[in-house]
């Protein structure tokens, strides 16, 4: 029998728990994800040699492994290897995006609304974009009065641009604000009580918006791999909101890419 903090685990095949996540890591490492069966045939293959064990023991020691940050889910029923050097996404906010923030939350309190900066992209490409835009995205009927709002204070608004507008108004200034309709069920994050979109969000944007991210879309690879190897993905968001802008087979591929699996496990 092994110790492990204030739980009992009876592990006869491995003398330690070390030992038991040296051996798993091969697994994940293989497979990148597992599934629950496949999660809980390993608990069962390695901690009990097979015997008979119910699954309300397993599903216990998967909550036990989440908990103590061995595993992480990232999908319904879908697992990695936690990463310790991976961390959540936290973007700097500036204080002019936290200043668009409040000029527009108070007109319009009860609006769904997301702002985003164009320069967080920047952590990920290999060649620097030094002109950013800060991207405001609201409920589609508001667009057109958020945008009336927000130029009675700042320089530089622009509402919804196509590619021509942006590459001949916008493309060649310091920093300017768009306007933009929020895509609804859009996976947003509450960071210092600023609504921000979630790095799931931002990867899927930036595939679909050909004119705001012309300047990153040379190197899509690079940012959804660097985003993937440095932050925690939810990949079922990531899949569920690439399907919301009709963009999934494209996402489909990058995470093939990136992580070598089938990525229609993910649904």
């Amino acid at each position: 029998m092994q110790i492990f903090g204030n739980i009992l685990y009876i592990c006869r095949k491995f003398d330690t728990v070390k030992d038991f996540f040296d051996h798993i890591s091969h697994d994940f490492h293989r497979r990148e994800v597992l599934d629950t069966k496949e999660l809980k045939d390993l608990l069962s293959k390695f901690f009990y040699e097979n015997e008979s064990v119910n699954d309300s023991t397993l599903g216990w020691r998967i909550h036990d492994l989440k908990q103590k940050n061995f595993i992480k889910q990232v999908g319904r029923g879908l697992y990695v290897l936690s990463d310790r050097s991976k961390r959540e996404f936290r973007p700097e906010m500036t204080d002019a995006l936290i200043d668009v923030f409040y000029a527009v939350e108070g007109t319009f309190p009860y609006l769904n609304l997301c702002v985003g900066d164009t320069r967080w992209y920047n952590e990920f490409m290999v060649h620097q974009v030094f002109k950013n835009a800060l991207i405001v995205e609201v409920e589609k009927e508001a667009v057109g009065p958020v945008f009336h709002k927000l130029t009675e204070t700042f320089p530089n608004v622009f509402i919804n641009p196509s590619l021509h507008i942006f590459e001949t108004y916008i493309s060649e200034k310091e920093s300017s604000i768009i306007v933009k309709p929020l895509i609804t069920e859009s996976p947003i994050v509450d960071q210092d009580e600023i609504k921000l979109p979630s790095l799931e969000k931002m990867l899927v944007d930036l595939i679909c918006d050909d004119a705001v991210y012309s300047a990153q879309s040379s190197e899509i690879s690079n940012i959804f791999n660097s985003a993937m190897e440095i932050y925690v993905l939810n990949l079922n968001k990531l899949k569920r909101y690439a399907r919301r802008r009709n963009k999934v087979q494209r996402i489909d591929l990058l995470i093939k890419d990136t992580l070598n699996h089938d990525s229609q496990k993910f649904v």
